[in-house]
């Protein structure tokens, strides 16, 4: 009988080989296959590749993240907000599109926003608001609760370019003659290509003739980002003179000394005429002598009359005062003169006068064309002062 495979002895029996396994491959020693080992180390590698890519793919992202933050408009207003707080004014404006030019220099721009900017910078807070132009973002700026100016931001690649919103001065108004040279910034008026208007009509009178008024010239300025440094003066170095009007500055002639006092000896002699004449104490042509013929003054005195002033025995001046000399121009000058005219006869009496009289250089030489006559006599000028 043969033997049974239940009656074969342990070690004589085999365990079935494995699906896929040959004879050959039955683990028989205890140690591990080749397969095992290299699958191990297969599998390794994978999860070491998919952890790299990860990391690639989480720094790229980080990287895209990062640039698309520092081109948000939001970015670029904050990197705007500290230049301002750590008044780094150059950098504004090396990346504004701000022009320099004759008027508004770079650091007129700097200190324009030097000047806007002043405060407590650290309190400062933007907002965004809707923008009043195409294809730009808007924000208002505050101090505090207080709205500074707005910001523009112009799309430039794939950045932003921050814009403070400019605000230029009233247009500035000069008004001089020819002979006083201006300067507006540093710059000449003459090289500004700036037209000037001509107003001697304006501030002349006298002459029916407008043509014998002296020039008189007025400039306006516009476009400047700061209140101006304005100068005038004559060729020789003189200052001129500012006087505020309701639509400017004038600027007065600063004369000559010299030939000042010739004028204040001018006016005197023409006043005291013109007063005497109407006392009887000197005749109509010493008066006439001194206005020029072509004026409505000259036909006035003309055909005036003193047949009412009555008679006296002497007159004088109690006081006389020659105040107020100005000047336009090297041609004309204005000046005013307050008196005390006294006249006895049996007993004195005392007539304040006070006249505002013009002159203006005609064919060489000063001559009355207009005055204005009237009893008040400053205070301070009178006899009993």
């Amino acid at each position: 009988m043969g033997i049974s495979e239940k009656d074969k002895p342990a070690a004589s029996r085999q365990m079935p080989l494995a699906p896929g396994l040959s004879e050959q491959d039955t683990v028989t020693t205890g140690k591990p296959s080749k397969f095992r080992h290299w699958f191990a180390v297969g599998l390794s590698v994978y999860f070491v590749l998919l952890l790299a890519a990860g990391g690639i793919a989480v720094f790229f992202l980080w990287k895209h993240l990062e640039a698309y933050e520092a081109q948000s408009p939001a970015t670029a207003v904050s990197r705007y907000v500290d230049w301002i707080q750590r008044g780094e004014w150059e950098a504004i404006y090396a990346q504004s599109d701000f022009e320099p030019d004759r008027l508004n220099t770079k650091e007129q721009y700097m200190a324009y926003l030097a000047c806007l900017y002043n405060g407590e910078r650290e309190s400062m807070r933007t907002a965004e608001r809707v923008s009043d132009q195409p294809d730009t973002k808007q924000y208002n700026l505050y101090m505090g609760d207080r709205k500074v100016t707005t910001l523009t931001l112009y799309p430039e690649g794939t950045t932003w370019r921050v814009e403070t919103a400019l605000t230029y001065q009233e247009p500035v108004v000069l008004t001089a003659s020819p002979e006083i040279q201006l300067t507006v910034n540093g710059v000449a008026m003459t090289d500004l290509g700036i037209e000037p208007v001509e107003v001697g009509e304006t501030y002349f009178d006298g002459p029916r003739d407008a043509a014998l008024f002296p020039h008189m010239r007025r400039y306006t300025v516009e476009g400047l980002l700061n209140p101006p440094e304005i100068t005038a003066a004559t060729a020789d170095g003189q200052e001129a003179v500012p006087v505020e009007e309701e639509d400017g500055t004038l600027f007065y002639y600063p004369g000559n000394p010299d030939e000042q006092q010739e004028m204040l000896e001018l006016t005197e002699k023409a006043a005291k005429a013109y007063t005497q004449y109407f006392s009887k104490d000197a005749p109509k042509a010493d008066i006439l002598n001194r206005i020029y013929k072509d004026t409505p003054l000259y036909d006035a005195v003309k055909q005036s009359s003193n047949y009412w002033y009555g008679p006296h025995s002497s007159f004088s001046y109690q006081s006389f005062h020659i105040y107020n000399l100005q000047q336009y121009t090297p041609d004309d000058f204005t000046v005013e003169v307050a008196m005390e005219y006294a006249v006895r006869f049996y007993t004195t009496r005392v007539y304040p006068l006070h006249y505002r009289m013009r002159f203006l250089r005609i064919d060489g030489e000063f001559r009355l064309v207009s005055m204005v006559a009237d009893d008040k006599v400053p205070e301070n000028m009178t006899a009993k002062k």
